[in-house]
């Protein structure tokens, strides 16, 4: 400290002295820095308002408050934060517990010279909605069209948030069955259950990939066979129908519920079947689930060497009949099998026309009368016996052409009996001495 001079009642600097070595305190305050922006930041929908890319939080410049001979500094912060962890309402970026970490200088100013402020707020930034990836698969029905229902989030929804599609549409470049990597979705809508639980923190892709499986059509089998004591049936003996109109081939062997005529009704073992493949790529066949209607009929007997009775005339035109050889039995079975003959008319006469019909009864080692049809179910046989005798009235002209014309079923009147004429056959030579 210097004395100047004054006038002021004309002192002069003779009368005062200063005394030295007195010491004072005063205090030097930091110079507060100004920081400059790091530019914006921008991230993808994760949930959460953590920084992970965009600003470089460890290297803030100083901008301006720097003494001479001071040129540059630098600032970093331990921890940054959006404002918001949803893509609506984020629009900034906070900084906390900056310090100033370097400065270049000349003068020999220290860190410690200066300040900055420990939380910057403000830092432009954004988060961008999440991308939903969809996919979808159908089976072939003719169109390209994909429903809400045969869509599905392949990818893209975090952890703990559940996003369901209200709506979607999807459509392929053909509706032929493939796989289309560039299939389009449109007229999407979603909801968002859990974690944040707002369905603008996503938006759905507008490409992805959709499949079109060829149409599994099961099929419907019917067939038959005659009785063979098995319930097997093989492949030729069934026909195979696809839902839409097609006839399959089937190769291989099926198995039904049983091997009886009266109870076989469907196929129950198919893995012996195989169906061809189909021509179309867009179809496929297949057993599983079929639906089937099958039936046996029954094995038919064959005899030979049957021996019809001769008889004396009764007035009818039954006579028994011991039954040949029967043939057509499978294996060990045996069947009972009786015989009756009809004469075609109840008259006297030689080598006469007899219908013989057969029943047959159960027999042994499984043959039973339901898996064997008659031998003569529907039309009987005719054999010839040797000779019928009796005494027959002798009758009119009248009453031998009624028997000659039967076969025509030409109806006559009863004739009356006359016993006072020998009675001769239209066809017979008159006997000698008549």
């Amino acid at each position: 400290m210097t004395l100047a001079s004054s006038t002021a009642g004309q002192p002069t600097l003779r009368l005062y002295r200063l005394r030295h070595g007195l010491r004072r305190r005063a205090t030097i305050t930091p110079v507060t820095l100004t920081l400059g922006a790091l530019g914006t930041a921008s991230k993808v929908y994760d949930g959460t308002t953590a920084l992970t890319a965009g600003l470089a939080i460890n290297a803030i410049p100083v901008t301006s408050g720097l003494i001479a001979g001071d040129t540059i500094a630098f600032a970093a912060g331990t921890a940054a934060a959006y404002n918001s962890a949803d893509v609506v309402s984020a629009n900034r970026i906070d900084i906390t517990g900056v310090t100033l970490t370097s400065v270049v200088s000349r003068s020999g100013s220290l860190l410690s010279d200066y300040v900055v402020p420990s939380t910057i707020i403000g830092y432009q930034a954004s988060i961008t909605p999440k991308t939903l990836t969809l996919t979808g698969t159908k089976s072939f029905d003719g169109t390209s069209l994909f429903s809400v229902s045969q869509l599905s989030i392949a990818s893209g929804q975090l952890p703990g948030e559940t996003v369901t599609l209200l709506s979607a549409r999807g459509t392929t470049q053909s509706a032929v069955a493939g796989t289309y990597n560039q299939g389009t979705f449109g007229q999407t809508a979603i909801s968002v259950f859990g974690g944040r639980a707002l369905a603008s923190n996503y938006k759905v892709s507008t490409q992805g990939a959709l499949y079109i499986n060829p149409a599994v059509l099961s099929l419907n089998v019917t067939g038959s066979k005659v009785y063979d004591a098995t319930a097997s049936f093989a492949g030729s003996l069934l026909t195979a129908t696809a839902p839409n109109g097609s006839t399959v081939t089937l190769t291989g062997t099926a198995v039904a519920n049983s091997a009886n005529v009266l109870t076989a009704s469907t196929l129950t073992d198919y893995t012996g079947l195989t169906a061809a493949a189909s021509t179309t790529p867009s179809v496929s066949y297949t057993l599983a689930g079929a639906t089937s209607a099958v039936k046996i009929r029954p094995k038919s007997l064959t005899v030979t060497g049957s021996v019809v009775t001769n008889k004396v005339y009764d007035g009818t035109t039954l006579t028994s009949v011991t039954p040949g050889t029967l043939t057509g039995l499978i294996g060990t079975q045996t069947i009972v099998a009786t015989g009756t003959g009809q004469f075609a008319d109840a008259n006297v006469g030689a080598g006469k026309l007899v219908r013989v019909s057969y029943t047959i009864a159960d027999g042994a080692n499984g043959g039973t009368r339901q898996q064997l049809r008659h031998p003569d179910r529907r039309h009987g046989r005719d054999h010839h016996a040797a000779s019928a005798h009796a005494e027959q009235p002798r009758r009119t002209g009248q009453q031998g052409l009624r028997r000659h014309h039967r076969g025509h079923r030409h109806r006559y009147r009863r004739p009356r009996w006359r016993h006072h004429r020998r009675y001769r056959h239209p066809q017979r030579p008159r006997p000698r001495g008549l």
